[in-house]
């Protein structure tokens, strides 16, 4: 319960400034982004299919809010209320065609994506993440923007990072959940949220074993804010920006890629063709141009492993020659 208490309270710290700023860019309040990032992780931790998913406001949300925001409200010649209201009726049919789709079952057909998207698309965030807060570090201007896929491959990613063996994240389960955070967290004034990569990638790294961690983070972010809310301004972002860098370089795992790197040249320019599209342009059309490319070209390039052949090719059939040639002699002399 320790290592989840820590990790929620590292998540809560580094997650506050990050969802003020996400709400505020998106034409909303602070206190609406705060509010939205402690509600959806315990709302999406109790009916979520991912151990350790954690669910906030991010980057993919704020062209879509804030275009929804300048067209219906202020700067559309209407008011706050009126694009508010627009944004909520988008988030409820967003929550309910998510649920939807986990009632259809729809979710399965992310584990068909192969180790090689999976391994690149990992390692495109954590450049991603290093790239975006490297200049904060040094008290430079941010050097790279993106995000626009996360959703249920970002529970699968979760998996890996945490070598998880046991409770696999079950991905009709997790649309059902994150259905249901679009539709409680802006009827509460807040923004809509999902799953979170940074967020939850660095509640791994700080320690989370066990789903405790996500609720730990949503109520310890609901009291930091409540006692220490004239503080926060005055968190420097350097030290989050440095939390980030952390998570970033623990992303990467050397042996998943010497994996995919091994299996055939098909797989390995898979990955590297992720990893660059991820930072170049965003998390969708990083990955959906991937898996188009698998798609299309699977059944022609993507050979088995050569180091399996000789072993399944010859062995066995001698084997169970032999074996069947020797059994009834003992049969006999018995």
């Amino acid at each position: 319960m320790y290592r989840d208490f820590s990790a929620g309270l590292i998540v809560a710290l580094t997650a506050i400034p990050m969802a003020m700023g996400f709400a505020i860019a998106s034409g909303l309040r602070p206190e609406q982004g705060i509010i939205a990032g402690a509600l959806a992780c315990i709302v999406g931790r109790t009916f979520g299919g991912s151990k350790y998913q954690v669910y906030g406001p991010t980057a993919a949300f704020i062209p879509v809010v804030a275009g929804l925001m300048a067209k219906y409200g202020e700067v559309g010649r209407g008011t706050f209320d009126q694009g508010h209201g627009f944004h909520l009726l988008v988030s409820i049919i967003a929550g309910v065609t998510l649920m939807v789709m986990g009632l259809l079952g729809l979710g399965k057909y992310a584990k068909l994506v192969p180790d090689s998207i999976v391994v690149g698309f990992t390692v495109g965030i954590a450049i991603v993440i290093a790239m975006s807060n490297f200049g904060e570090a040094l008290g430079v201007q941010l050097l790279l923007k993106g995000g626009l896929f996360e959703k249920v491959l970002c529970s699968t990613m979760a998996d890996r990072l945490a070598d998880n063996r046991k409770t696999k994240f079950n991905a009709e389960k997790e649309l059902w959940g994150q259905g249901i955070v679009q539709v409680i967290t802006p009827l509460v004034n807040g923004f809509p949220c999902t799953g979170a990569l940074a967020r939850t990638t660095t509640s791994i790294k700080a320690g989370a074993v066990t789903p405790l961690a996500g609720y730990f983070k949503g109520v310890l972010k609901l009291v930091i804010v409540l006692f220490l809310a004239s503080y926060l301004e005055y968190v420097p972002m350097a030290c989050i920006a440095g939390i980030l860098l952390w998570v970033a370089t623990n992303m990467v795992k050397p042996k998943e890629i010497k994996e995919v790197w091994g299996h055939n040249k098909f797989h390995a320019s898979l990955m590297i063709y992720t990893a660059a599209m991820v930072p170049l342009t965003d998390f969708l059309t990083g990955v959906l141009s991937a898996l188009i490319i698998y798609a299309v070209l699977v059944k022609f390039l993507d050979t088995p492993a050569a180091v399996d052949e000789p072993t399944t090719a010859k062995k066995p059939d001698s084997v169970d020659k032999l074996q069947s040639d020797a059994t009834p002699a003992k049969q006999v002399a018995s």
